[in-house]
Parts: structure tokens; sequence; C-alpha cells
């Protein structure tokens, strides 16, 4: 009887240990300077909460925690085998910090972002009426699942909606 309820919670230590290598593995450094260097990442890169992987309303002492975490993790004296790469994704993360401290930048990326979310928003909608003539009752972008396989953003919409505007190379 010991034997089995160890093995059950051997089992649930591994399941959870492969949880948070899972959850951990985004916080390496070669994933963050291929994620802010990546080709076409000047366009998402405009959006300074995706860059610092924060949320809208995040507060300064949490933009400040983020950016040094990133900053360390990206630079290039730490990354000698790859210091091109993870300078500029050091000057992006700093950017990005300079852009949260701009409020004429901010009001314009607030802006982009909140007409982004409402586009989204109206095109669920549009999804779901279509749908229900259908007579579809469940749609994935209204599942757990859905949410995160990226059906449906939960912080901020997807970055395609910054190829929108020409003005955001004033950014």
């Amino acid at each position: 009887m010991s034997a089995v309820g160890g093995d059950e919670k051997l089992g649930a230590f591994f399941a959870e240990v492969k949880t948070i290598e899972k959850r951990d593995e985004v916080w390496t450094a070669e994933k963050q300077i291929s994620r802010l260097t990546k080709p076409g990442s000047s366009y998402r890169n405009i959006n300074p909460y995706e860059v610092l992987l924060i949320d809208r309303d995040a507060t300064e002492q949490e933009i400040k925690k983020q950016t040094r975490k990133l900053q360390f993790l990206v630079h290039p004296d730490k990354n000698r085998d790859n210091a091109e790469m993870a300078k500029q994704a050091f000057e992006e993360i700093g950017e990005a910090k300079k852009k949260l401290a701009d409020e004429e930048k901010m009001a314009y990326v607030n802006k982009v972002l909140d007409e982004a979310d409402q586009k989204t928003q109206f095109e669920l909608d549009q999804k779901r009426a279509e749908g229900r003539k259908k007579g579809i009752k469940d749609f994935p972008e209204d599942t757990k699942e859905g949410v995160l396989n990226g059906m449906r953003p939960q912080v901020m919409p997807p970055p395609y909606f910054f190829y929108v505007s020409p003005i955001c190379s004033l950014l």
C-alpha cells in the first residue's frame, strides 16, 4: 500500500518538476535574445509591454524589476558567444523602458492597443454570431485550452495589429 502511494507521489512530483521546467524555459538568455532579435521583431518590439513581458497595468516597481531581470539575462558581457545579438536585445529592453517613461509615446501605444482590443473583440463577436447561426455552441476561444493555445489574447492583442499604422515608425 505504501509503495502504491509512494509511486503516485513520485509521479506527482515529476509532473510538478516538468511543469516548473516548462515555465522556466522561457527565462533563458538564448530564448530572450532570439525573441527580441528575430526577423520581424522590430515591429513586435514597438509594444513595450510585450518586450518586457509585463501586463499593461504593471506598477513602476514591477517594470523596474522586470527590466533589470531581462537586461541581466541578455547582457552582452554575460553572452559573449553571441555578444552582437545580446547587445541588440539589451538595447531593445532599454528602449522599451524609455518608452514606458515617455507619456506621449505611451499614450499612442495605449491607443493602438485599445483599438486592437476592440477589433479583436469585434471579430470574436462576429465569429460567435456566425457560429450560432450555424448551430455551434462551443467556441475554442472561450475555453481555457483555447486561451492557452493563443486563440484569444489575455494580456495584449497579437502583434500583427502593429503593422496597420505607418506612424509606428515614429515611436
